[in-house]
């Protein structure tokens, strides 16, 4: 596979024609309005397409073009979040290098296409403020969340690109950053945006708020859409976006390693399980693996196959973080369990002897 520096990449855009039709990001990229990597077979009959983008990667064109899966392997990252269209690529993930834990999972894109002065109202909770996301703001020192918003304008190429064509707003109570709602990119008149909320915070119309004020924003800087991407069970994510006025476009499928669940209640106790079980059939010596079956098998209400695998963690070569448990939302449900406590209090010891 070889990259493509010049930007637009026109070569590319015909093979991801139906991808860029959701995914704002993969057509911000070949643009050369954010950043990422395009590749492509041969520049001059390209057949196959891949593009990493902040969003994740893309990958089009001819399935059977077995020339390109060595270059395919070369490219594809370990922690690949792959989305493809033809679907015939499913049957050739093996032969392009995915990772083997990968699964496909569903996802939701929705769209809020602009009307003149229809834009909504932000209805602002009592005791919190809305504010946009400005250099100013991330100057401050005293603002709980605020390491967060940084990092998701440090998406963007730079900071500067970001203030100048993309937007956010936060709402504020009390020193932290309780909701807030971003660009994740622009180009052409259209826009995709996100939204994250302190758990402390949630279920208080916070994130309407902040995704009304951004979309309200958007309508007066003229741009004609805004797209949402979310994970299917995300039912958090597909309500606050349904009632600003965000429709859902389109149901597809990610592949990827990784848990796809945002929120305890993303996924069934069964399907907890299932993920659960699909971890551990992975080779042993994975320990990411096993690290993923415990929070698994933690959501599913097993404790004790989650500490099991938390065992096998610690009796292995596991480089782990005493805050991988601590602050990690998945296993909230271990805390307090007494062998958790003693595997927590290894990994300090360890974690300090290193």
């Amino acid at each position: 596979m070889q990259p493509l520096t010049a930007r637009p990449a026109s070569a590319a855009a015909p093979l991801f024609a139906s991808l860029v039709e959701f995914n704002l990001s993969l057509a911000a990229v070949l643009a050369g309005h954010a950043p990422g990597d395009v590749y492509v077979d041969d520049p001059a009959d390209p057949r196959v397409g891949f593009a990493a983008t902040s969003e994740g990667h893309y990958l089009a064109g001819d399935p059977e073009h077995a020339a390109s899966y060595a270059g395919l392997r070369a490219v594809l990252p370990p922690d690949a979040y792959l989305i493809f269209d033809p679907p015939g690529w499913e049957v050739r993930l093996p032969d392009i290098g995915l990772d083997p834990a990968a699964r496909r999972h569903a996802r939701q894109h929705l769209r809020y296409q602009i009307q003149p002065g229809a834009a909504p109202t932000p209805v602002v909770p009592a005791g919190f403020e809305i504010v946009p996301v400005t250099p100013a703001l991330l100057a401050r020192t005293d603002l709980r969340n605020l390491a967060d918003v940084a990092d998701w304008v440090d998406t963007w190429r730079s900071r500067t690109d970001f203030f100048q064509r993309g937007f956010g707003f936060a709402a504020i109570q009390a020193g932290c950053l309780a909701s807030y709602s971003l660009t994740d990119c622009v180009t052409g008149t259209k826009g995709e945006i996100g939204v994250r909320t302190d758990a402390a915070f949630r279920r208080r119309g916070l994130g309407r708020a902040v995704v009304a004020a951004a979309v309200a924003h958007a309508a007066a800087r003229g741009l004609t859409e805004v797209g949402w991407h979310c994970l299917s069970g995300n039912a958090g994510s597909l309500a606050v976006a349904e009632k600003i006025g965000f429709v859902r476009d389109r149901h597809y499928l990610a592949y990827s390693a990784y848990l796809p669940a945002e929120n305890p209640g993303d996924l069934t106790p069964d399907e907890y399980a299932e993920w659960a079980a699909h971890y551990e059939r992975q080779p042993r010596d994975v320990l990411r693996c096993a690290f993923r079956a415990a929070e698994a098998w933690a959501l599913a209400g097993d404790k004790t196959r989650a500490l099991a695998n938390l065992r096998r963690l610690l009796d292995g070569a596991w480089a782990g973080q005493p805050a991988w448990l601590t602050e990690n939302w998945r296993l909230r449900g271990l805390r307090g369990e007494a062998e958790y406590e003693v595997l927590l209090a290894r990994l300090r010891a360890s974690a300090a002897e290193a």
